[in-house]
């Protein structure tokens, strides 16, 4: 099997200053994402600058606009020193969020006062998890035993537990052997498959299904 799959992802995120008029220069820094998933926490991280107060309550919203009609979907809030950077983490949208406008708004308060306030609009994206699959070689002659793992994450890199059907398949797309409804321990599933002693030569594929939706490949040869 050609090694293991392999992912590589880029978090997008927004990064917004705030200072008062009469401030020598900006006392505060958010970062927020600019994209939204369902199942998938909103991270903001916020840092108090030097001519900040010593403290500051942030709160974050998320609302989402649907029948000219505005609704918030998400919030948190917490409170900040001066001189370090903490996060902020609101709920995780539901599963069956819909694909609408939604935008991230973000206030900081000390006594009283409105310090600053921001908001910035929310890219929808609907995946919700990946799946890595891992082989323990890259090449397999026959009869050789075939060990891989398949791991299950949400797009915020927690497990993922939800029931997989596995294929094995040969380079002329014959049903090898299968596992349906296969759920491991933290998102994790480890199994193992046999080669007989004269199988097809050339590529084959390990098919991950999850909730019938998704399908993962990875690309297999035997020589």
């Amino acid at each position: 099997m050609r090694g293991s799959g392999l992912l590589t992802v880029a978090h997008l995120v927004c990064a917004w200053t705030a200072a008062l008029a009469a401030a020598p220069g900006p006392r505060f820094l958010v970062t927020a994402p600019e994209i939204i998933r369902p199942g998938g926490n909103v991270t903001i991280g916020v840092q108090l600058l030097e001519h900040s107060p010593s403290q500051v309550t942030v709160k974050a919203e998320v609302v989402k606009t649907a029948a000219n009609r505005t609704v918030s979907v998400l919030e948190a809030e917490g409170v900040f020193e001066k001189g370090s950077f903490k996060t902020l983490t609101l709920p995780s949208l539901p599963l069956k969020s819909a694909n609408e406008i939604y935008e991230l708004r973000v206030t900081g308060r000390a006594q009283d006062e409105i310090l600053f306030s921001n908001s910035t609009h929310l890219s929808f994206e609907t995946k919700r998890m990946t799946v890595f699959i891992q082989t323990d070689k890259p090449l397999y002659k026959p009869k050789q035993e075939v060990k891989f793992r398949i791991v299950t994450l949400f797009a915020d890199f927690k497990p993922c537990k939800t029931p997989l059907n596995i294929l094995i398949k040969d380079p002329k797309s014959n049903l090898i052997q299968q596992w349906l409804s296969e759920q491991g321990d933290l998102g994790v599933v480890s199994k193992t498959f046999q080669l007989s002693s004269h199988p097809i030569l050339g590529d084959w594929s390990i098919q991950v299904q999850v909730n019938v939706s998704i399908s993962v490949f990875l690309g297999a040869m035997l020589k």
